[in-house]
């Protein structure tokens, strides 16, 4: 076992003892109400060494890429942190912490308090003057990019879990009509 994964063991350790000691505080001397357990993932969760075999240099690589970005920029650990373990991140996010604000949503997740100075790392990183670059960009419309996603998720090729969900029986009509009809 490497220094590092005993150091997270050890924070981890330490970590449920403060949690026990700070619930057997809560409401003394009535005990805490029982947390409700999570549903089980539906899909294989990360464990230690879960990329051992498809991808043996792996957690090199992360640590390495890691180590690199807190050396350029000391901020950007605590922020790293926070995207690892934000429940958003691990559960599945959206994406919706990139839109930007509008007039019909001016104040989008990225402004949010928790959101609003941590997600420097998102901006583009081209200009938007035409730097060859760049590479070429596909333009589409608002409304082609409407109409494409329904079809999208009425052909099952969604990314996320938000957009899965989306198909439902009970909405099935109203995809059909968004892929026909964008904007309408």
């Amino acid at each position: 076992m490497t220094a590092d994964k005993l150091a997270a063991l050890v924070a981890v350790a330490l970590l449920g003892c403060v949690v026990h000691t700070c619930q057997a505080s809560y409401g003394y001397p009535n005990p805490m109400p029982p947390i409700p357990s999570p549903t089980p993932p539906t899909a294989p969760a990360l464990t230690l060494d879960y990329y051992s075999y498809s991808c043996p240099n792996a957690e090199a690589i992360v640590k390495e890429a890691v180590r690199n970005a807190t050396d350029n920029n000391r901020g950007i650990g605590a922020g790293l942190i926070r995207l690892f373990f934000h429940d958003c991140f691990v559960r599945g996010c959206d994406a919706s912490v990139l839109l930007d604000a509008t007039t019909a949503n001016p104040e989008p997740e990225k402004l949010g308090i928790p959101n609003f100075p941590s997600l420097r790392g998102f901006r583009g990183r081209c200009s938007r003057g035409g730097d060859p670059r760049c590479g070429a960009r596909i333009v589409v419309t608002p409304r082609d990019l409407d109409r494409q996603y329904y079809q999208n998720v009425l052909d099952r090729k969604v990314l996320f879990k938000s957009d899965a969900a989306l198909l439902s029986p009970q909405t099935l009509k109203a995809v059909e009509h968004n892929a026909k009809n964008p904007g309408k």
